[in-house]
């Protein structure tokens, strides 16, 4: 994935000798006997062991119905199962604050991983961690999501009108992709009950989203589970974001407020890199939220120690020149032909946004 290949790149493949590489199949290995076995047979056992469950499916797979299932709760709890049979000494799950969302229980991607979240939450002997992950991007190639995509959702600043949906005022915590991995290596090679534990207070608080991690993770399971809010410093709207990926290119952003169903018509036959159809309805639910969903980074920000910090989108320099990132409109092109489903959605919304900018009520105004 895009964390480990990042840690390869910066500390070489002699420092991640330790990390033992096997091909495993999320979208069908999901008894406990087959991961047993797969484990010990690389020599994998004992307190010293630790996996890092860095997979997961954010949208639906053609010809695979139960993808999502799969790859994000089967998968990964049968992985954990055999870990706590073969005396592991730390399982690192990377989940997603989208688990709180107020929709997370209706949207596959982020029910799969609640439920994954809660069952390693319950385990009695397998020192688990949970990080509840925000949206990532990549500080050096200012995009969003995985890599490879042919388009991506900071492309999208990059047009002559950006279209924002809603009101664009819902919440998003980015945290630069670098970050993320270096914490993560830092928490596979220290003792877990050796690390900080994010407080709650509870009070007079109700019973609420998130409740039972916080719950579990204060009484029984306090010498052996962590969850982490690894978000972002900052708290960002939709519209600041795409402002801060322009700002970053040298550009002046020019949004139009649209509605969400084109878009959605467009995303339900194929996804634009990590916007898809499973992220419009989490952001939808959040703009109308009465009390959004923001996660508390302090304690994940200094786990590498106090003097430690979570780089800022106003952290990093303006690009410039040949540095600057352009609307891939060849690649578009050829995205839509490959996808020709998107073409009557995408020239819906195309209309939309010109009339928008030209007739509808200015963003500011």
């Amino acid at each position: 994935g895009t964390l480990m290949s990042k840690l390869t790149r910066t500390y070489g493949r002699e420092a991640m000798s330790t990390v033992r590489a096997c091909r495993v199949d999320y979208y069908h290995q999901h008894d406990v006997d087959s991961w047993h076995d797969q484990l010990g047979s690389l020599g994998l056992y004992g307190v010293d062991a630790v996996f890092l469950n860095l997979a997961a499916l954010a949208g639906p797979q053609p010809g695979r119905p139960d993808a999502m299932c799969a790859v994000n709760y089967r998968a990964p709890t049968a992985a954990a199962r055999a870990c706590e049979a073969l005396g592991f000494g730390h399982f690192i799950q990377s989940s997603t604050q989208a688990t709180k969302a107020e929709r997370g229980g209706q949207v596959p991607y982020s029910r799969w991983k609640s439920m994954a979240d809660f069952s390693l939450a319950r385990m009695e002997k397998l020192p688990v961690t949970v990080l509840s992950i925000g949206l990532l991007y990549s500080r050096k190639d200012l995009d969003v999501g995985q890599r490879g995509a042919v388009l991506n959702m900071a492309d999208l600043s990059l047009l002559p009108l950006t279209p924002v949906m809603g009101n664009g005022m819902a919440p998003l915590q980015p945290l630069e992709v670098d970050d993320a991995a270096h914490r993560l290596a830092f928490l596979a090679l220290t003792e877990p009950a050796a690390r900080p534990m994010q407080r709650h207070a509870f009070g007079n608080e109700p019973w609420a989203r998130g409740s039972w991690s916080r719950l579990i993770a204060m009484n029984q399971r306090h010498f052996t589970l962590r969850v982490y809010d690894a978000v972002g410093p900052e708290t960002l709207s939709m519209l600041e974001l795409m402002r801060s990926f322009a700002r970053l290119n040298g550009r002046e952003l020019r949004p139009v407020l649209v509605d969400y169903r084109n878009l959605e018509r467009v995303l339900n036959v194929a996804s634009l890199g990590n916007l898809n159809r499973q992220f419009v309805s989490l952001l939808r639910s959040e703009q109308d939220a009465e009390q959004p969903i923001v996660g508390n980074p302090s304690v994940f920000e200094k786990l590498l120690g106090p003097d430690a910090r979570l780089v800022r989108l106003d952290d990093l320099p303006v690009r410039t020149g040949s540095r600057r990132r352009h609307f891939p409109y060849a690649n578009t092109l050829r995205w839509a032909l490959s996808n020709y489903g998107v073409i009557e959605p995408g020239l819906a919304l195309g209309v939309e946004v010109v009339t928008a900018y030209l007739f509808g009520k200015q963003v500011g105004a």
